[in-house]
C-alpha cells in the first residue's frame, strides 16, 4: 500500500447553494472534511431508536431472508413493533430468571401449597436456614415450629406466626422463597418458555427488514455528517468557503465539479506544518494477485 499524494482546497460558493453543493460533495466522496472540532450533539432520538433496533435484529441467531430496498415498511410502525417485541422479550426473561431463583431458594423445602390465610386464623408460614452448628437454639424458640429438611449445612426451619418474628426470638437467616408453591413455579415457567419462543419467532420473521434499516442507518449517520461539514464552512451573506483535502489524482474530477456547480475552488500543496489526512492506496499489481 502507498500513501495518496493530498492538496489543500478551499471551495467557495453561493451561500443559497451550500446545502446542495455539501450533498453532492458527499455523494462523490472526493474530499476529506475536519470535523474534529465539531460536535453534533446529543443523538436524535430517532436515530437512536434505529441503531437499537437494528442491534436488536443483529443479535439474532437466526435470521430470514432479507427483504429487497424496494419492498419499504412503514418505519415508525417497524420500529415499535420491534420495541414491543424486545422490551415484553426482556421483561419475561427477567421474570424467568426469578422464577429460577424461586425454584432454587424453595426445592430444599419441598412440595406444598400455601394455604389461603383466612383458613388459617391469619398464621403465615416463615422459613429459615438454620447453621447445623445453631441447631440447639431452636429448642428455645416457643412458636410453633418444624423442621422439615436437612443438608450437610444446614437444617430447614419452618416457624408459624401472623408476623415476621424479631431476630430475639428466631435468631436465624430468613430464606425469601415468596408466594408460590414449586408446582405453581413450575407452570408459570413452562408458560414463559411458549411465550419467549413466539417472542424469538416473531424477531425471526422481523429480521427480514435489516437491510432496510442499515439503510435508514446509513442515511441517518450521512445527514449527521453533513450537518457536521454544514457547521465548519465560513458564512457571509453571499457566499460559503469550505477548506477541503482533495487527493491530487481527484483534483481534475473535483475542478469539473465545481464548473458544474458554480463553483470556485484553489488548491495547492500542503504547507510545511500541515499534516494532511492519511489516505492509503492499493498498488493494482496487489489487486490482482487478490483475485487469482
Amino acid at each position: 500500500m502507498t500513501i495518496v499524494a493530498m492538496r489543500r482546497a478551499t471551495l467557495i460558493g453561493r451561500r443559497e447553494d451550500k446545502h446542495r453543493v455539501l450533498s453532492r460533495l458527499q455523494e462523490l466522496g472526493l474530499v476529506h472534511v475536519d470535523t474534529g472540532q465539531v460536535s453534533s450533539g446529543e443523538p436524535h432520538r430517532d436515530h437512536v431508536r434505529l441503531l437499537e433496533a437494528l442491534e436488536y435484529l443483529l443479535d439474532c441467531p437466526l435470521r430470514r431472508r432479507l427483504h429487497r430496498l424496494e419492498e419499504r415498511p412503514e418505519l415508525g410502525a417497524l420500529l415499535d413493533e420491534i420495541e414491543h417485541n424486545r422490551s415484553r422479550r426482556e421483561r419475561l426473561h427477567d421474570r424467568r430468571t426469578l422464577l429460577h431463583r424461586h425454584r432454587a431458594e424453595l426445592a430444599p423445602w419441598g412440595e406444598f401449597e400455601f394455604t389461603p390465610l383466612e383458613e388459617i386464623g391469619g398464621q403465615r408460614l416463615w422459613f429459615y436456614l438454620v447453621p447445623l452448628s445453631q441447631r440447639h437454639a431452636i429448642e428455645a424458640i416457643e412458636l410453633p415450629r418444624m423442621v422439615v429438611n436437612r443438608d450437610h449445612r444446614h437444617l430447614y426451619l419452618v416457624v408459624i406466626s401472623p408476623t415476621e418474628p424479631p431476630a430475639e426470638q428466631v435468631p436465624f437467616e430468613r430464606s425469601h422463597t415468596g408466594g408460590l408453591s414449586l408446582k405453581s413455579i413450575r407452570e408459570e415457567e413452562a408458560a414463559l418458555e411458549t411465550s419467549l419462543e413466539q417472542l424469538e419467532a416473531e424477531r425471526y420473521l422481523l429480521t427480514q427488514w435489516i437491510h432496510f434499516l442499515a439503510s435508514r442507518v446509513a442515511a441517518a449517520s450521512n445527514a449527521d455528517e453533513l450537518g457536521r461539514v454544514e457547521m465548519v464552512t465560513r458564512d457571509d451573506d453571499a457566499l460559503f468557503l469550505l477548506d477541503v483535502w482533495v487527493p491530487e489524482a481527484a483534483v481534475a474530477q473535483l475542478e469539473a465539479l465545481c464548473d458544474e456547480s458554480r463553483l470556485a475552488v484553489v488548491h495547492g500543496p500542503p504547507a510545511p506544518r500541515e499534516e494532511p489526512p492519511v489516505l492509503l492506496e492499493n498498488p493494482e499489481w496487489g489487486l490482482e494477485a487478490r483475485k487469482r
